[in-house]
């Protein structure tokens, strides 16, 4: 006969004018995400395609904050081994400066793989700089604004007084090299 399937179904056929089969309901939403697809339409609408946080890119005091507290700790694990060898106090701080003045120099970008979210916003700028150079992109770019038609007629106005400005001066110089 047939049986529930994870609380779901009929007990029994008998009577329900069915055959009992349990399939999923392909065309069933979940609540979370109508509610954020409302969300994002209207926001859309509002703000006119902000940007998300991953796209500001990361805090850049807390990016070097991170940075130099990276260094220190290189730096502390170089004087706790001089310290061990038995090496003078003057060697070790010399070491150590220069140590912290050699990575301090250093272009040290983000880890490829970490869990700070500054670290990953900012290693994702980067890359979407680096997409935006090789499809040749400038920085006026908005993603979405394809679809944003009152953003495409004011474009498309300013293309058509560009060619006609294009179409006069043209004109103008034809007339000046031809006098009639």
């Amino acid at each position: 006969g047939s049986t529930m399937y994870n609380g779901i179904g009929l007990r029994t056929a008998r009577g329900s004018g069915t055959n009992g089969y349990v399939q999923a309901n392909r065309a069933y939403v979940k609540p979370i995400n109508v509610r954020n697809a409302v969300e994002a339409k209207s926001s859309r609408s509002e703000s006119k395609w902000k940007a998300t946080s991953m796209q500001k890119g990361g805090n850049a005091e807390l990016l070097e904050h991170a940075r130099k507290r990276a260094v220190e700790v290189k730096v502390l694990e170089l004087r706790d081994e001089l310290e061990e060898r038995g090496e003078a106090a003057e060697a070790i701080d010399a070491r150590c400066d220069e140590l912290r003045r050699e990575l301090l120099a250093k272009d040290d970008p983000t880890p490829r793989h970490s869990r700070d979210t500054h670290a990953a916003a900012e290693a994702k700028r980067r890359k979407d700089e680096r997409v935006r150079a090789a499809f040749g992109l400038d920085d006026s770019y908005v993603e979405g604004e394809a679809f944003d038609e009152e953003v495409q007629a004011k474009r498309k106005l300013e293309r058509v007084a560009k060619r006609n400005e294009k179409r006069q001066r043209l004109e103008a110089s034809r007339q000046k090299e031809d006098p009639p």
